[in-house]
């Protein structure tokens, strides 16, 4: 459904999106991470055709965005991050005029606003001012306008910022009702908020993609290892050196501006491994004052797996 080769992007001589590319399968639903700056609002200004790129394909639908703008855009709903509401409009008399805009003929506008006003749950609302609606239900309204014309590609950047807790429970859950019906990107800076809705993560840091993957593979890599974290008061002059010769120990390092003496150990994953740790330690007078194990998150996992591909040398 989207192919984007190469994607470039120019700004007062500092490039804000390096050579990115990646792909998007029909009915996919796929998160778009990065911290702010990272270039994820900057790559869906110029899959919407809102930007021009700088170098770079982007292909929608089998249409070149470039090449066949009006054709490609036909086929992509944009919610941006800045809502594009007029507050002094009524919700569906708002909608029809974005239906409009967008070309639909009069019966399509009709069937188009329905279908959105009851996907999004926008029934109850749909003859009050768009300025007196709750942040959730803006929203919702703007989320209507990227699809009153029945996209194939639905671009939604950051859809849940900015709203409680319950908001964005029920737009997680608005957007996993679409993923049947849409091929879906949307951009994130919280990898858990991600990986409720999508099976697959497209990672951008610098401006390039870091990492890409699918959420599974991750959740895997998650299993793999363990972290220990262990504090020594006897510790020998090369501790590390020492712990990642012992059995089960993968890796052994220390701990970034945690007490002296504190090591991180990643071990393999099997029975009994911290108890046979703790007695090598131990039977050594290495002076253990603590073992425990830390919880490595998936957008560490992530990170981590990043920085890996990062590190293999191109030829």
């Amino acid at each position: 459904m989207l192919e984007v080769e190469g994607l470039t992007k120019w700004f007062g001589g500092v490039a804000v999106l390096d050579d990115v590319s990646f792909t998007v399968g029909e009915g996919e639903v796929v998160g778009l991470l990065g911290e702010n700056g990272a270039g994820k609002t900057t790559t869906l200004r110029l899959l919407s055709g809102a930007l021009y790129p700088t170098a770079g394909r982007i292909t929608i639908g089998g249409r070149d965005l470039i090449k066949s703008p009006l054709a490609a855009k036909r086929k992509v709903g944009y919610l941006p991050e800045q809502l594009p509401l007029d507050t002094g409009m009524r919700v569906e008399p708002y909608l029809h005029y974005v239906a409009r805009l967008r070309g639909l003929s009069r019966r399509e506008r009709a069937e188009g606003v329905r279908h959105v006003l009851a996907v999004c749950r926008l029934d109850e609302v749909a003859d009050r001012n768009i300025g007196a609606l709750s942040r959730g239900l803006k929203m919702r309204v703007a989320l209507a306008q990227a699809l009153v014309h029945n996209p194939e590609l639905v671009l939604l950047d950051e859809p849940t910022a900015g709203l409680d807790p319950q908001q964005v429970l029920n737009m997680r859950e608005l957007i996993l009702s679409l993923s049947g019906h849409h091929t879906i990107l949307f951009s994130s800076h919280n990898l858990t908020e991600v990986s409720e809705c999508c099976n697959r993560v497209v990672l951008l840091k610098g401006g390039r993609v870091a990492a890409e993957d699918a959420l599974a593979a991750l959740e895997g890599r998650a299993g793999e290892t363990r972290m220990l974290r262990l504090r020594l008061s006897q510790a020998p002059e090369d501790p590390c050196g020492e712990l990642s010769h012992m059995p089960d120990v993968i890796l052994a390092e220390p701990a970034d501006g945690a007490v002296p003496g504190t090591v991180m150990v990643t071990v393999k994953p099997v029975e009994g491994v911290r108890e046979r740790l703790a007695a090598e330690v131990t039977g050594k007078g290495w002076g253990l004052c603590e073992l425990v194990e830390v919880t490595e998150s998936l957008a560490e996992v992530f990170q981590r797996h990043a920085e890996e591909r990062e590190e293999i040398p191109t030829e």
